[in-house]
C-alpha cells in the first residue's frame, strides 16, 4: 500500500469514527439510569400549590445526581382554572430543572425566571434552581 493510499484510508477512518459514535445515540433521549434509592437523595423539591390565598404543601420530590422525571398529584389542592405552583429546593448542592408540565402543558408564566421556553420539554436545556423559589 502506498503512502498516499494509506493516508486516504487513515483520513477516512478518522472521519468515520465520530460519525459512527454519534449516530448510535439520540442526543435527546434519556440514557438508562440506575434505580433511584431514596437513601441516596441529593436534595428535594417541596411542591406548593396556592389555594384560597394560602400556599399548601402538596408533597416532596426527591432526586439524586441524575435527571429523572417525577410526578406529583395536585388534584386535591386545585379548584380553579388558574393554578399557581411553587417549587422550593431543599437540601444541599446544585439543582436544575429540565421541564415542568401540568397535564402535559408547559407553564404560562414564571415569576423568578425569564426563559419560559426552557421548561417546555425534556431536552437537557435546564434552568438553575439551586437557591430559588420557582
Amino acid at each position: 500500500m502506498s503512502k498516499r493510499t494509506f493516508f486516504i484510508f487513515f483520513l477516512l477512518t478518522i472521519l468515520a469514527i465520530p460519525t459512527i459514535a454519534m449516530g448510535s445515540y439520540n442526543s435527546f433521549q434519556y440514557p438508562s439510569l440506575p434505580s433511584f434509592n431514596e437513601n441516596n437523595s441529593n436534595g428535594m423539591f417541596d411542591v406548593y400549590v396556592e389555594k384560597g390565598g394560602e400556599w399548601k404543601n402538596a408533597g416532596r420530590l426527591s432526586f439524586d445526581k441524575y435527571f429523572r422525571q417525577k410526578e406529583i398529584d395536585i388534584k386535591n389542592y386545585t379548584n380553579s382554572n388558574l393554578i399557581k405552583i411553587k417549587l422550593i429546593k431543599t437540601g444541599s448542592g446544585m439543582a436544575h430543572i429540565d421541564s415542568a408540565l401540568l397535564d402535559n402543558e408547559p407553564p404560562v408564566k414564571i415569576n423568578t425566571y425569564d426563559r419560559l421556553n426552557k421548561l417546555k420539554e425534556n431536552d437537557f436545556d435546564v434552568i438553575d434552581a439551586s437557591n430559588k423559589e420557582i
